[in-house]
Protein backbone atom coordinates (compact mmCIF):
# COMPACT_ATOMS: atom_id res chain seq x y z
CA UNK A 1 0.00 0.00 0.00
CA UNK A 2 1.00 3.50 -0.86
CA UNK A 3 1.51 5.74 2.10
CA UNK A 4 2.46 9.32 3.22
CA UNK A 5 2.87 12.26 0.79
CA UNK A 6 2.54 10.50 -2.09
CA UNK A 7 -0.83 8.57 -1.36
CA UNK A 8 -2.12 11.87 -0.17
CA UNK A 9 -1.39 13.76 -3.38
CA UNK A 10 -2.58 10.82 -5.35
CA UNK A 11 -6.08 10.69 -3.45
CA UNK A 12 -6.39 14.69 -4.08
CA UNK A 13 -5.61 13.61 -7.54
CA UNK A 14 -8.79 10.80 -8.12
CA UNK A 15 -11.01 13.05 -6.34
CA UNK A 16 -10.36 16.05 -8.44
CA UNK A 17 -11.98 14.01 -11.15
CA UNK A 18 -15.56 13.58 -8.98
CA UNK A 19 -18.05 14.61 -10.93
CA UNK A 20 -20.76 16.03 -9.79
CA UNK A 21 -23.43 13.32 -10.56
CA UNK A 22 -21.27 10.86 -8.65
CA UNK A 23 -18.92 9.40 -10.88
CA UNK A 24 -15.55 9.86 -12.17
CA UNK A 25 -13.82 11.42 -15.39
CA UNK A 26 -10.24 11.07 -15.91
CA UNK A 27 -9.73 13.62 -18.44
CA UNK A 28 -11.79 16.05 -16.27
CA UNK A 29 -15.01 16.91 -18.13
CA UNK A 30 -18.21 16.18 -16.71
CA UNK A 31 -18.45 12.92 -18.79
CA UNK A 32 -18.19 10.31 -16.29
CA UNK A 33 -18.03 6.71 -16.78
CA UNK A 34 -18.03 3.27 -15.21
CA UNK A 35 -15.01 2.36 -16.18
CA UNK A 36 -13.25 5.60 -14.79
CA UNK A 37 -15.01 5.26 -11.34
CA UNK A 38 -14.06 1.55 -11.20
CA UNK A 39 -10.81 2.07 -11.53
CA UNK A 40 -10.46 5.36 -8.97
CA UNK A 41 -12.80 3.58 -6.33
CA UNK A 42 -10.25 0.49 -6.46
CA UNK A 43 -7.07 2.98 -7.01
CA UNK A 44 -8.72 4.81 -3.41
CA UNK A 45 -9.40 1.61 -2.09
CA UNK A 46 -5.43 0.25 -2.34
CA UNK A 47 -4.81 3.79 -0.78
CA UNK A 48 -6.36 2.98 2.26
CA UNK A 49 -9.47 5.10 1.71
CA UNK A 50 -13.26 3.48 2.14
CA UNK A 51 -14.71 5.33 -0.60
CA UNK A 52 -18.30 5.56 0.13
CA UNK A 53 -20.52 7.66 -2.19
CA UNK A 54 -24.26 7.65 -2.25
CA UNK A 55 -24.47 9.72 -5.76
CA UNK A 56 -21.61 7.45 -6.98
CA UNK A 57 -24.16 4.67 -5.83
CA UNK A 58 -26.83 6.18 -7.57
CA UNK A 59 -24.98 6.75 -10.64
CA UNK A 60 -23.93 3.63 -11.65
CA UNK A 61 -27.12 2.26 -10.71
CA UNK A 62 -28.79 4.59 -13.11
CA UNK A 63 -26.52 3.31 -16.03
CA UNK A 64 -29.19 -0.14 -15.80
CA UNK A 65 -31.67 -0.22 -18.07
CA UNK A 66 -35.10 -0.43 -16.67
CA UNK A 67 -35.36 -4.07 -18.08
CA UNK A 68 -32.11 -5.24 -16.52
CA UNK A 69 -29.74 -4.56 -19.55
CA UNK A 70 -26.95 -2.34 -19.85
CA UNK A 71 -25.75 -0.64 -22.87
CA UNK A 72 -22.28 -2.63 -23.11
CA UNK A 73 -20.93 -5.67 -21.43
CA UNK A 74 -18.35 -3.51 -20.03
CA UNK A 75 -20.68 -1.12 -19.01
CA UNK A 76 -22.34 -3.93 -16.87
CA UNK A 77 -18.93 -4.92 -15.87
CA UNK A 78 -17.20 -2.12 -14.29
CA UNK A 79 -20.67 -1.27 -12.31
CA UNK A 80 -21.31 -4.07 -10.89
CA UNK A 81 -17.74 -4.31 -9.61
CA UNK A 82 -17.72 -1.44 -8.18
CA UNK A 83 -21.22 -1.52 -6.70
CA UNK A 84 -19.85 -4.58 -4.92
CA UNK A 85 -16.64 -2.86 -3.59
CA UNK A 86 -18.85 -0.28 -2.19
CA UNK A 87 -21.70 -2.40 -0.40
CA UNK A 88 -24.30 -1.18 -3.17
CA UNK A 89 -24.76 -3.80 -5.29
CA UNK A 90 -28.82 -4.18 -5.25
CA UNK A 91 -29.53 -4.42 -9.05
CA UNK A 92 -32.65 -5.34 -11.41
CA UNK A 93 -31.84 -8.74 -12.93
Amino acid sequence: MITGEIAEKVEVYIMERLCENGGFCFYRLEEPNASDTYFAVLALRYLGVDFRNDRTIDFLKNMQRMDGSYSSIYSAYYCIKVLKLMGGARIRV
